[in-house]
């Protein structure tokens, strides 16, 4: 029987060098076809950069799938419309972003993102307010009408009361599905 020696050190993490090397070797193949070095500098730099973002959505993506097994395009949607507008803001600038300066550019690059960012949560603002508005507002009147005889209740499914009933929601789909809906439907499908 052997016993575990507590005092020896832990083997070393082997490092992956080959993605490293692998951007490094096509960004130095990629500078005799571009000719210019500012132009080679700056198309790598911008590459790197489109890399990073999609790397970021597609991780933001992986994650909401990965927690509530739901594959949710709308990251994507809203990723697109602030795209949209903060490319149509910075077209619109087009003195500011053609301009030798960078610090000209960089400060261009600020309201581009603020109108893209307004633009996405005005979209995601304005489809729950009509949602809530027009469905949620509906079935509280149907319920109105029923509980019209019973005084606290007709007072509590008041359709103008359609904020309150939107945070109830709100409230008790996070509190009973916090797995998201297909989460859950899974959970209990094992129980039973």
């Amino acid at each position: 029987m052997s016993t575990l020696d507590i005092e020896a050190p832990l083997p070393r993490a082997r490092a992956d060098l080959m993605p490293v090397l692998l951007v490094l070797a096509l960004a130095i193949i990629a500078l005799p076809l571009v000719g210019s070095v500012s132009t080679w500098v700056t198309l790598t730099f911008a590459g790197l950069a489109m890399g990073m973002i999609i790397f970021i959505v597609a991780s933001g993506m992986t994650l909401v799938f990965g927690l509530m097994d739901v594959l949710n395009f709308g990251h994507g949607l809203f990723i697109a419309i602030g795209a949209y507008m903060a490319a149509t803001v910075l077209g619109a600038m087009a003195d500011w972003t053609q301009s030798g300066s960078l610090w000209t550019n960089l400060v261009a690059v600020l309201p581009a993102m603020i109108v893209g960012m307004l633009v996405a949560g005005a979209v995601v603002g304005a489809s729950l307010f009509v949602f809530a508005q027009s469905y949620l507002q509906d079935g509280l009147h149907a319920v109105h009408e029923v509980v019209a005889g019973i005084p606290p209740l007709a007072l509590l499914f008041e359709p103008d009361r359609w904020l309150l009933w939107l945070g109830i929601l709100f409230v008790l789909s996070v509190y009973y599905f916090p797995t998201g809906v297909a989460g859950r439907l899974r959970e209990f499908a094992r129980r039973t």
